[in-house]
């Protein structure tokens, strides 16, 4: 067995189809689907049992509702593969996604593959791609330039094809959002070099309903905890250019949770924004942050810890411009 795809499902039926047909599809076949039921509480496990009796390769197991984190864990202890890869149920796999990744990590002699993706509402029309032999990137040291520093931005569990021995020491942390965020830099660290192909070989369905669109309190921390996660790594490996590059990563997502996130929330935005200005300051404070921002960004970055409501007024400043200018 080479390759093993890993699949959490939770009460997902609707587009569960597609995702275990994109497998199905797939041009490279020597591979398992691990479907794991992360204690879903519709007939998700019945309606699985209809691939399980076509395909043998196809298997089924069952947890505790646990959280994403969990069920990927568990699918990889429990996979027989060299490889493993990621499916969410809501996304789909290129018919040549393993094949491809597969081929980069043989001639590359890498330990992960990464391909390109896409965010979809609807089916993409499938296009048909000439190999190519994938750019390496080391992520042995830090960033030699922003450029290098925005490569590592790609945390995403889905659209990568790893050797197995990376999880020998390393695994996603179960009950946190924005699990893969907070780990995908260590993957980089146990790689040392990695592959990237840049055909569009693994689509992402952005479901309004879903953790990235809707907030609350506990997902608004875990957000700011998995970027946290990463400024960790860099201060203690004292890369400084991608330190730098995190600090302004974290800071326009703080802002944006700030934001957006917020208004999401509904009840209690007070108190959550409270909350988001001190996670922040405590961050800033602890790794001396402050010094990697210009001059501009020291100004807004004071004005949001010391004057919310100056900082409010211009969100919403910013607001009416753009229902002005679209």
């Amino acid at each position: 067995m080479e390759i093993s795809i890993i699949m959490p499902v939770y009460n997902e039926t609707i587009l569960l189809k597609r995702s275990i047909g994109s497998v199905i599809e797939q041009t490279f076949q020597d591979w398992e689907l691990i479907i794991v039921d992360d204690g879903s509480t519709n007939m998700i496990s019945v309606y699985c049992e209809i691939y399980l009796n076509a395909d043998s390769r196809i298997k089924l197991y069952r947890q505790a509702h646990a959280g994403l984190a969990a069920a990927r864990n568990y699918g990889v202890s429990l996979a027989k593969g060299k490889y493993i890869a990621f499916l969410d149920a809501d996304d789909y796999m290129h018919p040549q996604m393993l094949e491809q990744l597969y081929k980069d990590i043989k001639v590359s002699g890498v330990k992960l593959a990464i391909c390109n993706f896409k965010r979809f509402h609807s089916l993409e029309p499938v296009k048909r791609y000439e190999y190519q032999k994938p750019e390496i990137w080391d992520v042995s040291a830090d960033s030699t330039d922003l450029k290098s520093s925005v490569r590592k931005d790609n945390v995403y569990a889905w659209n990568k094809l790893y050797d197995k021995s990376l999880f020998d020491k390393l695994n996603f942390i179960k009950g946190r959002f924005y699990e893969d965020n907070a780990v995908m830099h260590l993957f980089w660290n146990e790689a040392s070099k990695v592959s990237y192909n840049s055909n569009v070989l693994y689509y992402y369905y952005t479901n309004p309903n879903g953790i990235v669109q809707t907030y609350d309190s506990k997902k608004i921390g875990d957000c700011l905890w998995a970027y946290t996660e990463r400024i960790d790594h860099y201060y203690a490996k004292q890369y400084k250019i991608d330190l730098e590059h995190a600090t302004h990563t974290f800071l326009y997502v703080a802002y944006e949770l700030y934001d957006e996130g917020v208004i999401r929330c509904g009840n209690h935005k007070k108190e959550i924004r409270r909350k988001i200005r001190k996670r922040v300051k405590k961050v800033f404070e602890k790794y001396d942050l402050e010094t990697y921002l210009p001059f501009h960004g020291k100004i807004r970055y004071r004005i949001f810890i010391k004057y919310p409501n100056l900082f409010e007024a211009e969100l919403a400043l910013r607001q009416f411009r753009k229902m002005i200018f679209r």
